[in-house]
């Protein structure tokens, strides 16, 4: 009977080979070379990159940063700043000539996000120049408008990626999602084969991302931003491609909003979508609690028909997109708000004009509204909202209409005492009544032309 004995000694020899390499490759190579990384990140990359340190474990692939700083292409503005950072790579990803990185953990990081004049982010510039050269770069699906609020640029890549069109060529993506193709590249002597998937075929892929102790600074107004701290974010499926754009397969954040060093509120946002069957199915759920409205303008204010001068806001928003079709159920509450009219619009809401119904809004506090919508992501169906809003202005407008009969009937009793010239003399010099024919006045351009509110 032969028995095999285990070669102790040469595990211990194999062991301690790999170590040193891990050891003398981290902590000594590639700090000695971190200038040369940075050349080739800088080479590769469509923005400026410097490192304070870089470590590179080959055995683990896997790698650590300190002092990240990322700026725009002329090395003028900072986008991103990271001070600690560590990442494993897929050494899969690397046999097919991509960079596929399993996770990232990052913490404590600042990020500079601003809109540009074409309606794109200031981030969309950190991008592969093989990307940027095609043309599309990270662009994400959809474009955004530059003259629209961010809300509306948000709601423009979620409806064409829910379309009738996005939802086809993602079930034709799934459906070549497993299938293999064979891509040979010859060499001098003999050849190389790759074989690919669809799922695959992104040339930058991060699998799991997470981030702690982030700093948003987002511009509101030219020479102004407002700060998200606290904050963190989870991401899961990054996927980025020249030919196929971008994608995320989920996101999730949380913080605190600070506007001039003041609180501003909180909130937590999160999105997936993914195929359920042959379904493709989008979620997205937002929290928010004592939101300074004003603070946020820049996010909705082309998408309301007022300027909310003054205001808290209470959020409770949930969002199901199946296919093209929505199902969203929303709750805000109002306190202390201030709303106006946007100077030049003639909006009504079918029952009253808008001045009205800004002065009825106001008269509410806490005021809640609770918006269903329905049908399709390019067709939306809102329900709910018209009838909160009669609630509220109704009585108002009753208001009006009282006010209205009572002062212009003390004006026409005034008019018709004019019989006799002591009489018209007292009428039409009594300021009681000259009171009166104002107040009528001013009803009548409160409900038809607009608020006296300074």
């Amino acid at each position: 009977m032969n028995i095999k004995f285990i070669n102790l000694k040469g595990i211990v020899v194999f062991v301690g080979i790999l170590l040193g390499v891990q050891l003398v490759s981290g902590l000594v190579l590639t700090p000695m070379l971190s200038s040369v990384i940075v050349d080739k990140l800088n080479s590769a990359s469509g923005s400026k990159i410097t490192v304070e340190k870089v470590n590179v474990w080959p055995v683990t692939l896997s790698m650590s940063l300190k002092g990240l700083k990322v700026f725009d292409p002329e090395g003028k503005e900072r986008m991103v700043a990271i001070q600690k950072a560590s990442a494993r790579i897929s050494f899969v990803g690397l046999l097919s000539k991509r960079i596929v990185i399993s996770s990232v953990n990052v913490n404590g990081a600042e990020l500079d996000l601003k809109k540009q004049s074409d309606g794109s982010f200031n981030v969309e510039k950190i991008a592969p120049k093989e990307a940027a050269g095609k043309g599309k770069g990270i662009s994400l699906p959809g474009g955004l408008g530059a003259k629209k609020d961010w809300f509306s640029s948000i709601y423009q890549i979620i409806s064409s990626r829910s379309s009738r069109e996005g939802v086809e060529k993602a079930r034709e993506e799934k459906k070549k999602a497993g299938k293999i193709t064979r891509e040979v590249k010859e060499l001098p002597r003999g050849r190389i084969v790759y074989f690919k998937t669809i799922r695959s075929g992104y040339l930058f892929e991060i699998r799991k991302m997470s981030i702690n102790g982030l700093i948003v600074k987002a511009e509101a107004a030219p020479g102004r931003t407002v700060d998200i701290v606290d904050a963190h974010v989870r991401m899961n499926g990054i996927a980025v491609d020249p030919d196929r754009g971008a994608k995320v397969d989920s996101v999730s954040m949380g913080g605190r909003v600070m506007d001039a060093g003041k609180d501003a509120g909180r909130f937590t946002v999160s999105y997936e979508q993914g195929f359920r069957g042959n379904d493709l199915v989008s979620r997205a759920d937002i929290v928010a609690k004592n939101i300074n409205m004003p603070s946020l303008g820049f996010i909705y204010s082309d998408s309301l028909p007022v300027e909310v001068r003054k205001g808290q806001l209470d959020m409770d928003s949930r969002t199901i997109i199946t296919n093209d079709a929505i199902d969203s159920v929303n709750r805000l509450v109002l306190r202390g708000q201030d709303l106006e009219p946007k100077s030049g619009s003639s909006v009504s809401v079918g029952f009253a004009p808008m001045p009205v119904l800004c002065e009825a809004l106001d008269r509410v506090d806490p005021l809640e509204i609770k918006i269903n919508i329905g049908g399709t992501v390019t067709d939306p169906k809102f329900s709910g909202l018209e009838d909160t809003l009669k609630k509220v202005a109704e009585p108002y407008i009753a208001d009006i209409a009282n006010n209205l009969k009572e002062q212009g009937m003390k004006a026409l009793t005034g008019l018709i005492r004019k019989d006799t010239p002591e009489e018209g003399a007292q009428a039409g010099g009594a300021p009681g009544e000259r009171e009166d024919v104002t107040q009528a006045v001013n009803s009548l351009k409160a409900l038809f032309g607009g608020s006296d509110k300074q």
